[in-house]
């Protein structure tokens, strides 16, 4: 079997780009118009039918279980942002 008749692997992300596939835009915008736009009846029908799902019951708020260490952290942070824009002159508010 040839080299050129074996598929090449391609990341997702390329198989879709514009830069290796200069008529995807095209093709896309055909797409587009030839679909039929929605009926503005028909939007106005769709009803929700499920009821929100409960809140979870994971905290995750700042109050929660390393509160002290994540404050600690944070002054640190705050602390050496602090001398970082004394040192580049920039006056805090």
């Amino acid at each position: 079997m040839s080299l050129l008749s074996q598929p090449r692997p391609v990341h997702p992300r390329e198989r879709l780009s514009l830069f290796t596939h200069s008529t995807l835009g095209h093709d896309v915008s055909a797409a587009l118009k030839a679909s039929s736009p929605l009926d503005i009846s028909r939007t106005k029908a769709i009803q929700e039918t499920l009821e929100a799902p409960p809140p979870s019951p994971v905290d995750f708020g700042r109050n929660g279980f390393h509160s002290h260490q994540h404050q600690a952290a944070e002054e640190q942070w705050a602390a050496a942002r602090r001398r970082l824009d004394e040192e580049v002159g920039i006056v805090g508010a």
